[in-house]
């Protein structure tokens, strides 16, 4: 009796040891979960390195090619008996131009304070830079280096083009100002930062070159509630690049955009 009483304190025990193990364990997936969860997912990869002249070759081809399709464009609205829903085209096609063609090239471009190169992947960007080199590159009459010297809030103004830009003060407005508007390309000045946000799908991106090292130290495309540079701002001015009649029209026909600030 004694032997089989021990050897049933000695399976007790291991059984308790095994339960709490499983117990452990559980709690280390829960806690796995839920910092999954909350990690910040990059929309994309760190691109890896390219050859430069190649890579600006393939740029500057795809910058003809928009060029043509500007073009293109311009004659479209001139001759639409509907110039709204041409318009409406336009800036769906702007709005692709911009996020699935020439920012693609940009990914990776490293940011620097005082960069403004004008070869993605080639040199260093800043933030107010990203903005005003595709826009100029693809057609936008405008001064890359007087936009982009000016504070974030006059960089969404002077695109704004006479239209109002939205102010915000907090993300859970800036959120629930974007779940009313349509899908399309918008620029965003914060407290010391600009870029621009896309909404997709019930999707809000920010596109900006990133002062942080995560996910990439440069351009870079990632969900807005993953954004550092989101989360540092308390302030949100908004203007729209994809749905703003004016400046969709001077795109159109090189009309000169004025820097608002200078």
């Amino acid at each position: 009796m004694k032997w089989i009483f021990l050897g049933f304190i000695v399976l007790l025990h291991l059984f308790s040891c095994n339960s709490s193990t499983i117990s452990s364990d559980e709690n280390s997936m829960m806690q796995d979960s839920v910092a999954s969860q909350i990690k910040k997912e990059p929309v994309q990869d760190c691109p890896p390195a390219v050859d430069l002249a190649t890579h600006q070759e393939a740029y500057l081809r795809r910058l003809a090619h928009v060029e043509k399709r500007r073009i293109q464009l311009s004659q479209t609205y001139q001759g639409a008996n509907d110039k709204v829903k041409a318009l409406e085209m336009i800036g769906d096609s702007l709005h692709h131009i911009l996020v699935e063609e020439i920012f693609p090239f940009w990914y990776g471009t490293i940011w620097d304070f005082n960069g403004y190169t004008a070869k993605p992947r080639d040199g260093v960007v800043a933030c107010g830079y990203f903005v005003s080199t595709p826009l100029k590159q693809i057609g936008f009459k405008l001064n890359r280096y007087k936009l982009a010297q000016q504070a974030a809030a006059n960089i969404v103004k002077s695109l704004c083009v006479n239209e109002k830009a939205k102010t915000l003060s907090t993300i859970e407005q800036m959120l629930a100002y974007f779940k009313t508007q349509d899908d399309g390309l918008y620029v965003v000045g914060l407290t010391s930062h600009v870029g621009f946000i896309e909404k997709k799908n019930q999707e809000v991106y920010f596109i900006h070159s990133n002062y942080e090292w995560y996910p990439c130290n440069g351009v870079v495309k990632e969900k807005v509630l993953a954004s550092t540079a989101i989360s540092h701002s308390d302030i949100f001015v908004i203007g729209s690049i994809s749905q703003n009649e004016i400046l969709l029209k001077r795109w159109l026909t090189n009309g000169n955009i004025p820097i608002v600030g200078e």
